[in-house]
C-alpha cells in the first residue's frame, strides 16, 4: 500500500492472485512430504538409514520436479491464470510479471518443504521450526523492510522490491535448508558405517574360526 500509491488496492489484489496460484503448487508438494513422513519415521526407528536416505531422495527430487514443471507452466500461462480471478485487464497486466517474479524460486522451495517435513519425521523439532520460519519470517521480513527502499533509491519501483523480497528469501532459506540436510545425511552415512561394523567383525571372526 505504501509503495503502490493510488494503485495500492490493485497491488493488494495482484498479490492475492499470485498467492492463490502459488498455493496450488504448495499443496501438491505437501503431499510428498506427508507421504514421506511415516516411511522415514518407521525406518529411523528400525535404524534402516539407507531406506531413510532413499525415501528422502525420491521425495526431494519429485517435489523439485513438480515445482519446476509447475513454475514453467504457470510462467508461460500467467495471463490466462490471472484471468480466472479477475476481469480487470489492468490488474491482469500487473499480475503477469508479479507471478513470474514471486514464483521464480519455487523449483528450490519444493526441496525446502520436503526438508522441513523430513526433520519433523526424524524428531529434529528445532531444525524443522527453524527451516519453516526462515522462509516466511526470518529472511522475508528484513527483505520486505529493505528492498522496497533500495529499489526506490536506484530509480525503480518500491512495489518491485516487495515482489523480489519473496524469491530472494526463498533462495536463502532453501540454501540454508539444503546445508542442514547435507550435514544430517553425512551423519546418517556415519551411523550406517557404525551399524555395519559389528556384522563385518562377526564375519571376519567366523572366517578365522573356519580356517583354524
Amino acid at each position: 500500500m505504501q509503495y503502490g500509491g493510488e494503485e495500492g488496492d490493485i497491488f493488494v489484489g495482484v498479490y492475492g492472485i499470485a498467492n492463490r496460484i502459488a498455493m496450488f503448487l504448495v499443496m501438491a508438494v505437501m503431499g510428498f512430504g506427508q507421504g514421506m513422513q511415516p516411511i522415514v519415521g518407521f525406518n529411523i526407528g528400525a535404524r534402516l538409514f539407507h531406506r531413510v536416505t532413499a525415501t528422502l531422495k525420491f521425495a526431494y527430487l519429485a517435489a523439485t520436479f513438480v515445482m519446476t514443471l509447475g513454475y514453467v507452466i504457470i510462467a508461460l500461462n500467467a495471463r490466462t491464470l490471472a484471468g480466472f480471478f479477475t476481469n480487470d485487464q489492468h490488474m491482469i497486466d500487473l499480475s503477469v510479471p508479479t507471478i513470474r517474479i514471486m514464483l521464480c524460486m519455487f523449483p528450490l522451495v519444493g526441496g525446502q518443504m520436503v526438508t522441513n517435513t523430513f526433520f519433523q519425521a526424524i524428531r529434529k523439532a528445532k531444525k524443522s521450526i527453524f527451516v519453516s520460519t526462515t522462509r516466511q519470517m526470518i529472511f522475508l521480513v528484513p527483505m520486505l523492510l529493505f528492498l522496497p527502499g533500495f529499489f526506490v533509491e536506484h530509480g525503480g519501483s518500491g512495489v518491485n522490491g516487495v515482489w523480489w523480497a519473496m524469491p530472494i528469501s526463498d533462495f536463502i532459506s532453501s540454501f540454508l535448508a539444503g546445508t542442514l540436510l547435507y550435514y544430517q545425511l553425512r551423519r546418517f552415512d556415519h551411523l550406517m558405517e557404525i551399524s555395519k561394523s559389528p556384522h563385518r567383525f562377526l564375519s571376519r571372526l567366523l572366517g578365522r574360526k573356519q580356517k583354524e
